[in-house]
């Protein structure tokens, strides 16, 4: 019993034949997006000099993850630093009522109670601003 020989195939690249108007905007988009991750990249880079020179300083883990959920920075680090609402309030001198709005975003810290609240919360005032 002779057993029947199959023919060699090579493999082919699949080829596609696209109008030369798509095949320029396929080529434009690719090089946007590559542009884009290059810029990317250049920001990263920026920022993790800063990081190693100590320019800057990185939010802490319990910090970000509370921005992710949708709290103000303010609120993520008092909550970070387990200060109570009513005591940060108390000792910056304003009402509760008025540091609830802003950490809901609904008012702002002038310059003078965020400097005396990042003192207090031990964070760069850069944080809260």
């Amino acid at each position: 019993m002779t057993a029947k020989r199959q023919k060699y195939k090579p493999a082919r690249a699949k080829e596609m034949v696209v109008p030369k108007a798509e095949y320029d905007e396929l080529i434009a988009a690719a090089k946007a997006k590559a542009d884009e991750d290059a810029a990317d990249v250049a920001i990263f880079d920026e920022r993790l000099a800063e990081l190693v020179a100590g320019k800057t300083q990185i939010l802490p883990v319990e910090v970000s993850a509370g921005i992710m959920r949708g709290d103000k920075r303010i609120k993520a680090i008092r909550k970070w630093r387990s200060i109570p609402q009513i005591k940060l309030a108390k000792k910056l001198a304003i009402s509760q009522a008025h540091l609830s709005d802003v950490e809901a975003g609904k008012r702002s810290l002038t310059p003078a109670i965020a400097a005396k609240a990042a003192k207090m919360l031990d964070v760069p005032v850069d944080w809260l601003t």
